[in-house]
């Protein structure tokens, strides 16, 4: 199968949607009271502060030259929840980084409305650009934002869980704390090992995806 140039794109696009995720989540953290990250440094949209060696660059590499699905992260972002003003800053500042993947997609949804309804733009190849630009830009985001929100520790979606059931019921602590040291293993034998998990993660990217596309080249 010939190199397709075009998947070079989603390097840049991938670093910087996991960029400002991260951002996000500082950005939060600060609104909640606590700067840890602030002084760790991380309230930046700086690439280089947020990359993680096998998160962020092996892994995405190795997704794109083996033709396999991608996954990745960056380092997380470090928070002191002792700090946050309320209990519930728990919640927001964890669905800050899926939150603010989906307001890039949404932008990027709104810059490719606009570019293909613009009638002064007759560069063709300008165009196909653009539109493979903003789809992998909105593909990928919605991604992130969706595995994010799945309540598996250490995913942000994990936060929900924890707020509303695990703190109100201390039996399950112990429970939860060995569920948060696995939580990755776990996913990943979800991930590779069960086929309606598989299918259910598949529908979640592409429905939200394919959606703002068909609405975004309407």
């Amino acid at each position: 199968m010939p190199f397709d140039p075009h998947i070079l794109l989603f390097i840049p696009v991938f670093l910087f949607a996991l960029t400002f995720h991260e951002f996000a989540h500082a950005w939060a953290a600060k609104k909640a009271g606590d700067l840890t990250a602030a002084y760790a440094g991380r309230l930046t949209l700086n690439p280089l502060v947020h990359i993680d060696p096998v998160g962020t660059i092996i892994l995405p590499l190795a997704a794109l030259l083996l033709n396999i699905p991608m996954i990745g992260w960056a380092r997380p972002v470090p928070v002191n929840q002792l700090r946050f003003r309320r209990e519930i800053w728990i919640v927001w500042v964890s669905l800050a980084g899926p939150a603010s993947n989906i307001l890039l997609a949404l932008l990027a949804a709104f810059a490719l409305k606009f570019a293909v309804s613009d009638t002064t733009t007759t560069n063709s190849a300008v165009v196909n650009l653009v539109v493979k630009l903003a789809a992998i830009f909105i593909q990928l985001n919605l991604v992130l934002a969706v595995f994010n929100m799945l309540p598996i520790p250490p995913l942000d979606g994990s936060s929900l869980v924890y707020y509303l059931l695990i703190r109100r019921m201390p039996q399950l602590w112990d429970m939860w704390l060995g569920f948060t040291r696995y939580g990755f293993l776990i996913l990943w034998a979800m991930i590779a090992f069960v086929p309606p998990f598989q299918r259910l993660l598949a529908i979640s990217f592409r429905l939200p995806a394919n959606l703002l596309l068909e609405w975004a080249l309407r």
